[in-house]
């Protein structure tokens, strides 16, 4: 089925804005926006309104390029997901997916890791996620003033980095790679991607769900 993103509500979500065009466009679905660009109205949630029915085997006759990212997508994912192992056993894993990027939810609502891929040029990374103006949003705020204690426990090449409306901070860490259908690359990208979402897992997640339930003690 062909899908059109519509805006519905405004209000905006907070990511960062990638170097490739995949990563844009990918980043700008996470964030609920239609438009990658710096500069257009954003909107807080989006709805997939069906444009026509079509079943997956027409919609590769129609469209082999999409569906064959999509395919690689799914599967670069699906082994991913193989590889990661989480320390965090509260940490629930996603669906694979026939997209650039997979989410894992973090404990305060309306939050969550973006982890992505992008091909030209071939790069992995991952960078906290949330809406503005909530509860997830007021805390990826608060973890970024810490930025000093988080940093050293992050490690790698974890930075702050604005917001594509250049506004606001969140936490990124990426790497570039080269071609990901290149086995050994491949196999790098995992490790290191792998490592990177644990890592992140372990140093966020405790901080938004303690912010989180700061944040409903004070009824907000």
């Amino acid at each position: 089925m062909s899908l059109r993103i519509r805006c519905c509500r405004p209000g905006w979500g907070v990511g960062h804005e990638q170097e490739s065009r995949a990563a844009i466009q990918m980043h700008s679905l996470a964030r609920g926006s239609d438009h990658p660009g710096p500069g257009r109205a954003r909107c807080r949630r989006t709805h997939a309104h069906p444009v026509e029915a079509e079943d997956p085997a027409t919609a590769a006759e129609i469209d082999p390029e999409r569906s064959a990212l999509a395919a690689q997508s799914e599967r670069f994912w699906t082994e991913f997901l193989d590889v990661l192992k989480l320390d965090d056993p509260e940490q629930p894993k996603p669906r694979p997916a026939r997209l650039g990027y997979i989410t894992f939810p973090l404990p305060a609502r309306t939050s969550w890791l973006t982890v992505y891929r992008g091909v030209q040029p071939g790069r992995v990374g991952v960078f906290l996620s949330s809406w503005r103006n909530t509860p997830g949003g007021n805390a990826m705020q608060a973890i970024v003033k810490d930025w000093d204690a988080v940093k050293d426990e992050l490690g790698g090449t974890a930075k702050l980095s604005k917001t594509t409306r250049g506004t606001l901070d969140t936490i990124i860490d990426s790497l570039q790679v080269g071609s990901l259908e290149q086995p050994e690359v491949r196999k790098k990208a995992f490790a290191w991607l792998a490592e990177r979402v644990n890592t992140f897992v372990n140093v966020l997640r405790p901080r938004m769900r303690s912010l989180a339930a700061d944040y409903q003690s004070r009824g907000k």
